[in-house]
């Protein structure tokens, strides 16, 4: 007589994530292939294979839906942006690369996938729908970025850095995703990789000497003091 293998039965908590999962993956393949607009509830629900009573179950509807996909693909993409043996190595000083080096190159690769293209219907998309404005940038204690929730759970170069190092650090990022957002919608018109990588690579090297600039005064003032 043949053994049947066990299977273990999952439980209601597995079941609901399971069920949030496909929902918000079907959200994100909806919003690249048809962008807002052409993204529904009913579309969402077929791709994912459940029921809109399900959805309304997990989510408040389309705006809510959207907003949490949005959230679910940043840490999706961001589980391929860095590498955390790679990260440990150059925070502990082993690697060639400085933490902030590592962070320009995270923001490079952000810019570069789907993340940005969905960002950038959505921001479009709220301009004129009240509701997914609120949803986006109101809902939260923080506005919705690319790069937002994952930059700040990275341990940034901080700890030595005095305060008006750290105002600087901030502005270079802020100024780097301004940057990258441009360079962005220009690519989607004329595409042109190679000319895009010099220029971002030119940016980054001026900023690092900005980094270093501001951190060289810091220490001659250290050293100096009495």
């Amino acid at each position: 007589m043949a053994t049947v293998p066990y299977r273990q039965r999952r439980t209601q908590e597995q079941r609901s994530a399971e069920t949030r999962s496909r929902l918000l993956q079907a959200t994100v393949e909806c919003l690249l292939e048809l962008g807002y607009v052409g993204t529904s509830t009913p579309e969402v629900c077929r791709r994912a294979g459940l029921s809109r009573g399900a959805l309304l179950h997990h989510f408040g509807g389309k705006a809510d839906l959207v907003e949490k996909a949005l959230g679910h693909l940043v840490q999706t993409e961001s589980q391929h942006w860095v590498d955390p043996v790679q990260w440990e190595a150059c925070c502990a000083g082993d690697d060639e690369y400085s933490p902030l080096e590592q962070v320009f190159e995270l923001m490079w690769k952000a810019f570069t996938g789907p993340l940005f293209h969905i960002t950038l219907e959505l921001w479009v998309a709220a301009r004129n729908d009240l509701e997914l404005h609120k949803a986006l940038f109101l809902g939260s204690a923080r506005p919705h970025n690319e790069l937002g929730p994952l930059l700040e759970g990275l341990p940034a170069d901080r700890p030595e850095l005095s305060a008006e190092a750290d105002a600087l650090f901030d502005d270079l990022l802020h100024m780097t995703l301004h940057l990258l957002r441009g360079m962005a919608l220009q690519r989607m018109l004329r595409p042109d990789a190679q000319e895009h990588g010099r220029h971002f690579a030119r940016w980054r090297t001026m900023a690092m000497r900005e980094m270093a600039s501001i951190r060289e005064k810091r220490t001659t003032h250290d050293c100096s003091a009495p």
